[in-house]
């Protein structure tokens, strides 16, 4: 996913290392249609960023259990 983006009613635009990305639509989408895909977005990015923390605190679970092995031997 490329963000931060903004849309228009002409296309999809973002900024990657100074460099402007811009994906036009194929046909001039319904109001609707761009607030969706932003909904969609956010809970996305949400999601993802929910995914990275369990994946963080499972490392640091793993890793508790090898020091209390290691401790035990």
């Amino acid at each position: 996913m490329i963000t931060p983006y903004k849309t228009d009613h002409e296309s999809i635009i973002s900024k990657i290392n100074g460099l402007k990305l811009v994906f036009p639509f194929l046909k001039k989408p319904k109001t609707r249609n761009l607030n969706l895909i932003k909904a969609c977005s956010i809970h996305t990015h949400h999601n993802n960023a929910l995914i990275q923390g369990k994946q963080a605190h499972l490392i640091h679970l793993r890793e508790d259990v090898f020091l209390q092995k290691k401790i035990k031997n």
